[in-house]
C-alpha cells in the first residue's frame, strides 16, 4: 500500500511573520487590523519567498505521491492525493490572500505618501483652509496677529512713503523745487556767458589800441 499523506496545515508564524521593528501591530489606518497585512516591503519579500518555497514543497510531495501510486497501483493513493491537494490549496489560498492584502496596504500607504509630498514639496495649493501661506517671507497669520502700530510709527511710515513719492516726482521734473533749481542754473549760465562776452570784447579793444600805437 502507498504511504498515506495527510493535509498539511501551514503554521501561523509562516502566514504572520513578526514585525522586524519589534513594535506591536497596532491599528494605523484602513486595513491596519487585518490578519495578513504586512507592515513593510521587507515582510512582503519574506512572504513571497515562503510562498515560493511552499509551492516547491507541494510539487515535490505530488511527485513522491505519484511515484508511490505507480508502485502501489491502489485507489487509496488517489484519495490521499486529493486530500493533499485540498489541504495545499487551502493553505496556498490563505497565503495568497495575505499577500494581496499586504500589497493593498502598501499601495494605499504609497498613494497617501505621494499626495502629502505633492502638497508639502511642490507648493500645490491645499484645500485645507487652515494651511498658512507665506507672502514675500511674511506669513498671513503673522500679519493678522500683528499688534496695531502706534501713532509715531504710523506717522514715520507715512512720512517715508511721502518722501519716496516726492523723490520720484523730482526725478521726473514735476516738483516746484526742481523748477526753481533749473531757473537758478539757467541764470548762472546766462551771467557766465555775459561775463565771457565782456572779457572777449575788452581783450579785442586792447589789441586794437596796441596796433594803432
Amino acid at each position: 500500500m502507498g504511504r498515506i499523506l495527510l493535509p498539511i496545515s501551514v503554521p501561523t508564524y509562516l502566514l504572520n511573520p513578526p514585525n522586524p521593528s519589534g513594535k506591536g501591530n497596532k491599528r494605523g489606518g484602513r486595513g491596519g487590523n487585518q490578519k495578513f497585512a504586512a507592515q513593510s516591503a521587507e515582510e512582503i519579500e519574506i512572504r513571497n519567498a515562503r510562498l515560493a518555497e511552499f509551492d516547491a514543497q507541494r510539487q515535490q510531495r505530488r511527485a513522491e505521491a505519484e511515484g508511490e501510486d505507480e508502485d502501489g497501483g491502489g485507489d487509496g493513493g488517489d484519495d490521499n492525493k486529493a486530500g493533499d491537494d485540498a489541504g495545499d490549496s487551502a493553505a496556498r489560498q490563505q497565503m495568497e490572500l495575505g499577500r494581496k492584502m499586504a500589497g493593498m496596504d502598501m499601495s494605499e500607504g504609497g498613494e497617501e505618501e505621494v499626495r502629502v509630498k505633492k502638497i508639502k514639496g511642490t507648493g500645490f495649493a491645499s484645500q485645507n483652509p487652515n494651511d498658512v501661506k507665506e507672502v514675500h517671507g511674511i506669513k498671513l497669520k503673522d500679519l493678522k496677529n500683528a499688534p496695531p502700530q502706534s501713532r509715531k510709527e504710523r506717522e514715520a511710515a507715512e512720512k517715508e512713503a511721502a518722501a519716496e513719492r516726492y523723490r520720484k516726482r523730482h526725478e521726473q521734473g514735476l516738483t516746484e523745487e526742481y523748477k526753481k533749481d533749473m531757473e537758478k542754473l539757467n541764470e548762472v549760465k546766462r551771467r557766465r556767458a555775459v561775463a565771457e562776452a565782456k572779457a572777449a570784447e575788452k581783450k579785442k579793444m586792447e589789441e586794437v589800441r596796441r596796433w594803432r600805437a
